[in-house]
C-alpha cells in the first residue's frame, strides 16, 4: 500500500509539473492576453443583453426604441427610425455611439420626457387627494 501511495504521489507531482509548464507556454500567454483584451467588450455585451432582458416586451423586432450605448457605458433610447438614420450617417455601430456628442440630443429629449412624466405623476397624486 505504501508503495502504491508513493507511486500515486510521484505521478501527481509529474502531472503538476507538466501543468505548470503548460501554463507558461506561449499559447497560454496569448490566450490570457486575448481574454484581457476582450473582457471589456464582453462586459458591455453582457450589460446590454441584461438591460434588454430586464425590460421584457420593450425591445425586439417591433419595438419603437433601440438602446444605444455611450462610451461611458450608459444607454440612450433612440427611436428605431432615428437609429437607422444614425447608422446610415455612421454615427452608431453595433448599438453604440461612436462619439458621445451625437447622443446629446437624445439625452436632452429623454430628460424632458422624464421631467414631464414626473410633473404628471405629481399632478395625479395631488388630484387623488382632493376626493
Amino acid at each position: 500500500e505504501a508503495q502504491a501511495a508513493r507511486a500515486g504521489a510521484e505521478k501527481a507531482a509529474a502531472q503538476k509539473a507538466r501543468m505548470e509548464q503548460e501554463l507558461e507556454s506561449p499559447l497560454v500567454a496569448e490566450l490570457r492576453r486575448r481574454t484581457a483584451a476582450n473582457a471589456e467588450k464582453n462586459a458591455r455585451q453582457v450589460e446590454l443583453q441584461m438591460f434588454q432582458n430586464s425590460q421584457s416586451g420593450e425591445f425586439g423586432p417591433f419595438s419603437r426604441f433601440v438602446p444605444v450605448a455611450k462610451n461611458d457605458g450608459k444607454y440612450v433610447l433612440v427611436l428605431a427610425g432615428e437609429y437607422e438614420d444614425l447608422k446610415k450617417q455612421k454615427k452608431v455601430a453595433k448599438q453604440k455611439f461612436l462619439d458621445d456628442a451625437d447622443a446629446r440630443p437624445y439625452e436632452a429629449r429623454a430628460a424632458a420626457v422624464a421631467e414631464s412624466n414626473a410633473r404628471a405623476k405629481e399632478a395625479n397624486s395631488g388630484a387623488d387627494g382632493e376626493d
